[in-house]
């Protein structure tokens, strides 16, 4: 039976909810308090007092309802209406240029685009967690994920609890468009992440990693409580509706800011118009000079060509719009303490020296050790024990020591001493001419033994469920194994053995083992762990011969001539399957049942790149398998190396020594927009 509640009651509660949503707002997105702490407290006590007595009050847009609810079980999925695109980036005031020239000729046309300027729209680029929020006649009733771009998950209850997010807008705007969708940053300001790590140390938790993890791991808590209890803030940064009237009513996207400032939503205030490439980049540089006084962590500014009618002209790719681009800051560095040097030996041989540091904050990330490449490496740098050094995260991923601090040298640092003897076997290193590398000899070495064992078990090899590193070095460490084929021939009693290895783990690792013989021939080359045989190269020699007898009797000659395989390939090819060992590791394999199935891939023979070879480089919006399926869908090949055969080089960012070599041979350079239009 429906609860009655008192026309007195219910108007008392409908002016708590709208002053305690005024009160918010005023101190959450205007940064301007109107009541004190304790008053709002007071108020908010009231309102829940009204709810517990009359339950039937409290709906969605209840200031009760960023508290946090009881924990659910899982996220479930979420459609987007339109995709949430990811953004092309750029690195350099000439990259930013070549963005601006494309804008230009896609609105006036190639003849027609010199001397246009384009009205920009800039704001910093947070480092957060993208989200959707969708309003239905007003109230906030679903909030997801990104995801993929097109599907998301729902994390309706969290995003409620941020207090900067409205839980209902306007009558004026609920009325007009009964569904809204509005998209924006969670982020954790610096101040509240450092203070939060501060509570969590003091009570023996780990700390977290950065600002943006703790924004994403705090809105993934199926505890939505734990979310209610983290410092997360909110920009908005666009609107959408599938009413026309949306398109026409609000005609950039300043003007878009604009009525979400109104309608309540906090939006970055270092925003701004500009015109013009020149512009762009002054401002690119202030923000760049301004970034460590900020109060929440941006890697790089954002930029939007402001009128959405142009917007819409310019379209999008596959995964990113035409009319916006992410101008990336440079690494980001800091100095710390090189505490020692230590030796890794890979499963070729090679023998790594990797930096070992007092622990510093690059980027947003602890960065403890960075590979220092090579023994040259160490004697340019001069780098030696105790020495302070600069690091920096090459492309905000990969640590990088930069360069020595010479001047706070005070005479107690140590020089590196390469090893002479491999640090793993104790045999002699050896070093090839013209070779940076020292390598260790050694076949039977344990650390390059493990390294192969767990190559061999990995993703795009033979992909064995429940084998990893820890499971890998175990079997060399302990002389259960001596190659990777004798991972088959593995008993239940033996697999038992290991640590934390229970009956159940045992009989899937067994059971993933029986399975694992049936892999295809290209996976089962890449898992050989040939010099240079990556997964692109593997699908191409088991597409030319068919069969593992055929690739292993193969010649150089006709190895160069296949595409992908260069000489070097080829080469390494030859000796790897002329070793006595090897010879004797595949008679293995063949011992344990396994068969080399050639899974025939599709050919089109007449799609739209039939008869063309391309080669895949650099840094692109999607996983370059992706273009690869998408070349070979239309008939095209796809190589790992460029030579004279090659027809289209796919260059993404960072594209580096290929596109040089592409110049070189005149071979022609696309990018993701031209492939998309060569496929139509």
């Amino acid at each position: 039976m429906s609860q009655t509640v008192p026309q007195q009651i219910q108007k008392q509660y409908a002016d708590l909810k709208r002053d305690l949503e005024r009160y918010s707002r005023a101190y959450y997105s205007d940064d301007s308090p109107l009541i004190s702490d304790s008053e709002f407290d007071k108020l908010f006590d009231s309102l829940l007092e009204l709810e517990k007595k009359f339950p039937a009050l409290v709906t969605a847009d209840s200031p009760s309802q960023r508290v946090g609810a009881p924990p659910s079980k899982k996220f479930v999925k979420v459609q987007h209406r339109e995709r949430m695109l990811s953004l092309q980036k750029v690195n350099t005031a000439e990259e930013f240029a070549e963005f601006d020239r494309r804008v230009r000729e896609g609105l006036f046309g190639k003849d027609d685009s010199a001397g246009k300027e384009i009205e920009y729209f800039i704001e910093p680029k947070l480092d957060g967690l993208a989200v959707e929020l969708v309003y239905e006649n007003g109230i906030l009733t679903v909030g997801s994920t990104r995801g993929d771009g097109s599907i998301g998950e729902d994390i309706t209850v969290n995003l409620r609890t941020v207090k900067s997010i409205p839980l209902r807008l306007s009558e004026k705007t609920a009325q007009r468009w009964p569904r809204l969708e509005v998209r924006g940053e969670v982020y954790m300001p610096l101040a509240d992440f450092k203070a939060m790590n501060k509570r969590l140390s003091s009570n023996g938790l780990p700390n977290m990693a950065n600002p943006r993890n703790g924004a994403a791991g705090s809105l993934r808590q199926l505890d939505s409580r734990i979310t209610a209890s983290r410092p997360l803030a909110f920009f908005a940064y666009s609107a959408h509706s599938a009413d026309e009237s949306f398109g026409t009513t609000l005609v950039t996207h300043r003007q878009t800011l604009s009525f979400l400032l109104e309608e309540g939503f906090p939006v970055n205030t270092q925003s701004t118009l500009c015109r013009g490439v020149e512009v762009v980049a002054s401002k690119f540089a202030k923000l760049t000079k301004g970034r460590s006084t900020m109060a929440y962590e941006i890697d790089g500014m954002v930029i939007k060509v402001n009128s959405l009618s142009e917007q819409a002209t310019l379209g999008s790719i596959a995964r990113a719009p035409r009319w916006a681009v992410a101008w990336k800051f440079a690494a980001e560095e800091a100095e710390t303490i090189v505490e020692d040097v230590i030796f890794s030996v890979g499963r070729t041989g090679v023998v790594t020296p990797v930096a070992a540091f007092k622990p510093v904050q690059v980027s947003g990330v602890t960065v403890s050790n960075a590979s220092l490449h090579n023994e040259d490496e160490i004697n340019t740098l001069d780098l030696r024990i105790g020495d302070h050094v600069i690091i920096r995260r090459a492309g905000d991923v990969i640590p990088d020591v930069r360069e020595v601090v010479f001047d706070k040298r005070d005479g107690s640092e140590k020089k590196v001493s390469f090893p002479k003897k491999c640090p793993s076997c104790a045999e002699k290193l050896l070093r090839a001419e013209g070779e940076a590398a020292y390598r260790c000899a050694n076949r039977a070495c344990p650390a390059q033994l493990i390294g192969r064992v767990y190559h061999f078990g990995s993703k795009g090899g033979f992909e064995i469920d429940g084998f990893g590193e820890k499971i890998a070095t175990q079997l060399v460490e302990r002389k259960l194994l001596k190659t990777p084929a004798d991972l088959f021939f593995l008993s239940k009693e033996t697999i038992l053995t290991l640590d934390l290895m229970a009956n159940k783990r045992a009989t899937n690792l067994l059971q993933a083992l029986e399975r694992a013989k049936g892999t295809a021939l290209h996976r089962v080359i890449y898992a050989l762990g040939i010099p240079g045989v990556g997964e692109t190269a593997a699908v191409a020699l088991a597409e030319y011969f068919g069969s593992i007898d055929k690739i292993i009797t193969a010649q150089l000659d006709e190895l160069v001539t296949i595409d992908g395989i260069g000489p070097l390939i080829a080469q390494a090819l030859v000796e790897f399957f002329a070793d006595a060992e090897n010879q004797a590791m595949l008679e293995r394999l063949k011992e344990a049942g396994l068969t080399f199935p050639h899974e025939q891939q599709q050919t089109v023979t007449d799609g739209a790149l039939s008869g063309q070879i391309f080669v895949i480089t650099g840094t692109l919006s999607q996983p370059r398998g992706v273009y690869k399926k998408l070349i070979e869908s239309h008939g095209g090949k796809v190589a790992a190396t460029i030579s004279a055969k090659t027809n289209y080089l796919l260059a993404g960012e960072k594209a580096g020594s290929k596109l040089k070599k592409a110049e070189k041979l005149d071979v022609t350079v696309i990018d993701e927009e031209r492939l998309a239009e060569m496929v139509k």
